[in-house]
Formats: C-alpha cells, structure tokens, sequence
C-alpha cells in the first residue's frame, strides 16, 4: 500500500515541479521496480510451496475410493 502511494506521490511531484533532477526519477523508479520484483518472487514462492502441499480433500477421495469398492465388492 505504501508503493502505491509512493509512486502516486513521484507521479504529483513531476507533474508539480518538473524542474525534479532525473537522477531522482531513476532512482525512485528503480527502487519501485525492486521492491515489485521481490513482492512477486515472494509470492510465486508460496504460490509453488502451496501447489506442492496435499490437499486434505485427497485423503477424502482416497477414502471415498476405498469405500466404492467395498461397495461393488459386496
């Protein structure tokens, strides 16, 4: 929430003062970029971690399973 903010703020600053030296531009503009980048490798991370995790509904379908075959079994 604060990037965002952050980056509105950048965006009012230009727009005011366009007089803003571009070497602060860029670097805000960067560290934006950076911190956008680790957010996303953050969430791709649980995003694959959680793909990797059973699901307890598997342990249902096994049982249900299981209990299907008893059944055509009798």
């Amino acid at each position: 929430m604060a990037l965002v903010a952050l980056v509105a703020l950048v965006a009012l600053v230009v727009t005011r003062y366009p007089d803003v030296p571009w070497e602060a531009l860029l670097a805000t503009s960067a560290a934006v970029l950076g911190v956008g980048e680790v957010a996303q490798r953050k969430e791709n991370a649980k995003t694959t971690a959680a793909l990797h995790e059973s699901s307890p509904y598997d342990e249902d379908a096994a049982l249900q399973a299981a209990l299907s075959e008893l059944e055509l079994g009798h």
